[in-house]
């Protein structure tokens, strides 16, 4: 009877142990389960298309200083009239060359010391503002502009908008087109890491569409108007997108 009191218990208190490892077994496996079922990786897809500018923006600055203020006046005139007329016959319209805006400076106005008053009094500047959709004859106008060169008409070299600014705006056109060929490229990616990790590719975890960079197409990294110098652009974008991964 001594014997059955001491083997019962110790008998039950196996069977406890025993119930308590296969719980623990059980509930590591489940554990297992689970972050089996949350891992997930994170891939970018790439989109790239080469577009042709639809606009362009083509600023034209005169400048003629003088002495004689109407001789000056009238100096500035004319060279106004020969850009005028250089721009229509090289096709475009009086919408689209517009009128020029003016600004005229009196340097003597300025506290200048006895050695530095400028030879020239009066500074005239005239700027045109060319906006055009045919971006192919703003091209070919602004190779031409010796000829305003030649008429003595002096161009502002040193001001970056010598030469016109080309863009793209129809950006939203192809916004979903890119997106999709982005997303395509980003599940490649993920079906390739989950091949080599003996996984599958599940659903959507995450996802950021990318910003649309929009440069020049011939124009190299880290160069001046890389984006408005020419009428060739590349938009590109890249997309991150995290994706579940399942056994």
């Amino acid at each position: 009877m001594r014997r059955e009191n001491i083997l019962n218990p110790l008998f039950f208190g196996g069977l406890i142990a025993l119930g308590l490892l296969g719980a623990s077994a059980i509930l590591a496996h489940a554990l297992i389960k689970f972050r089996s079922a949350g891992s997930y990786v994170t891939v970018k897809g790439l989109a790239e298309k080469d577009v042709k500018s639809d606009s362009a923006l083509w600023k034209i600055k005169v400048k003629v200083s003088g002495n004689d203020f109407n001789t000056t006046s009238q100096s500035v005139a004319q060279k106004n009239a020969l850009v005028q007329l250089f721009l229509k016959n090289n096709g475009f319209t009086p919408e689209e060359i517009g009128a020029p805006t003016m600004r005229v400076i009196d340097l003597y106005a300025r506290e200048f010391g006895n050695e530095k008053i400028p030879p020239r009094r009066y500074l005239f500047e005239s700027r045109f503002s060319l906006s055009s959709k045919n971006v192919d004859l703003v091209a070919k106008a602004a190779s031409r502009t010796s000829d305003l060169i030649a008429q003595g008409i002096i161009l502002e070299e040193n001001d970056y908008e010598i030469n016109p600014k080309y863009y793209f705006t129809k950006l939203n056109d192809i916004r979903p087109e890119m997106l999709a060929e982005a997303m395509q490229s980003a599940r490649v990616l993920a079906e390739q890491f989950a091949r080599d990790s003996h996984s599958k590719v599940g659903s959507i975890k995450f996802a950021n569409q990318g910003v649309f960079h929009i440069s020049d197409r011939e124009s190299s990294d880290g160069a001046a108007l890389s984006d408005v110098a020419s009428v060739m652009k590349k938009i590109r974008v890249v997309s991150t997108i995290d994706y579940y991964l399942t056994e």
